[in-house]
């Protein structure tokens, strides 16, 4: 699947898009490919009222196989919002597979080097609690979340743990893991 810049331009002139962006529909908006996963397009824009950069993702796919993944990933990202390593996310179109958030300016982490940092950020964002009333005030995707985020968790702790203690023993015998016995580890983080 494929979406044409044309195409992109055509959605984001709609009045949902513009009103639940606040966009009035005499500012134009330009639109340029950021990057392409295997289950997600991503488009760079400025907001033109208030300059923020914004990325616009588009979903192709789910891994989980889930009915609405860019509903699921909505509502993780707002309960991540806290975290403040995760982006902030501002518009949700299940019908359409796409949200609006917060564009993270930065590079690609390089495993080789950034080992430690990533397993920083990983852990920060584990940290985050979920709130007590997200079952009771939240839609169904929302209460999905919750419960994966919650199990994962509880997951990671241990896993991040481990690995940070696997990590450092084999520093001080003078030979680091592979690459693979890393993942291996801890294969839900990578």
């Amino acid at each position: 699947m494929s979406f044409t810049i044309q195409q992109i331009e055509q959605y984001a002139a709609s009045k949902r898009f513009r009103e639940g962006l606040a966009i009035p529909s005499e500012k134009s908006i330009k639109f340029s490919m950021l990057g392409q996963g295997e289950y997600n397009i991503n488009y760079l824009f400025t907001h033109p009222l208030n300059g923020q950069k914004l990325v616009l993702r588009i979903n192709t796919g789910s891994q989980m196989h889930l009915p609405d993944q860019i509903g699921y990933e909505y509502y993780a990202l707002k309960l991540l919002e806290n975290s403040t390593r995760t982006p902030k996310p501002y518009y949700l179109d299940s019908e359409n597979h796409l949200l609006v958030m917060e564009y993270l300016p930065g590079r690609a982490l390089d495993y080789r080097t950034d080992l430690k940092l990533a397993a920083e950020c990983l852990a920060q964002i584990h940290s985050v609690s979920v709130p007590e009333d997200c079952w009771t005030s939240a839609s169904r995707w929302q209460r999905f979340t919750c419960g994966r985020i919650r199990a994962r968790k509880k997951q990671r702790k241990c896993s991040v743990a481990c690995w940070m203690q696997q990590r450092s023993t084999a520093k001080r015998n003078n030979r680091c893991p592979d690459a693979s016995s890393i993942r291996n580890s801890i294969p839900e983080i990578f």
